[in-house]
């Protein structure tokens, strides 16, 4: 996926989303499909993960992601400076308690938002496979 976001044409780095923060969501879009069907970790195909990595991207101005609440973190719920959980967006480092990663003032989610919104998004893949 971050090969994906390294083809999208963003007006301005403020509108890039780092490769640390696709890494991330990436491993929140597997750790959600696992909870739907934690029986079989090969029930969803690399497909299935993508299109779910694309959905959470194209609602990302709304996604409040803490990790603590799921154990992920490195630190406890509790442990979150208390200001950030009333940010919207709010994507938090795992590894930092006080680190909103989509925080407005540095980062605009609204291009990863509508360059995440289908058929459109597919149009990256689309072009690799024309080659």
């Amino acid at each position: 996926m971050t090969w994906w976001a390294s083809k999208q044409a963003w007006s301005s780095c403020f509108a890039a989303p780092s490769d640390w923060l696709v890494e991330l969501i990436v491993i929140h879009a597997c750790q959600q499909l696992q909870q739907v069907d934690s029986s079989d970790e090969q029930a969803f195909t690399l497909a299935d993960k993508v299109m779910r990595v694309l959905e959470i991207f194209a609602n990302f101005e709304s996604i409040k992601v803490l990790w603590a609440d799921s154990g992920t973190a490195l630190y406890a719920l509790q442990e979150i400076w208390r200001p950030l959980l009333s940010h919207e967006p709010l994507f938090m480092d795992p590894l930092n308690p006080y680190c909103n990663l989509v925080d407005v003032n540095s980062f605009d989610a609204h291009e990863l938002a509508t360059a995440a919104q289908p058929p459109d998004c597919f149009d990256v893949f689309k072009r690799e496979a024309a080659q």
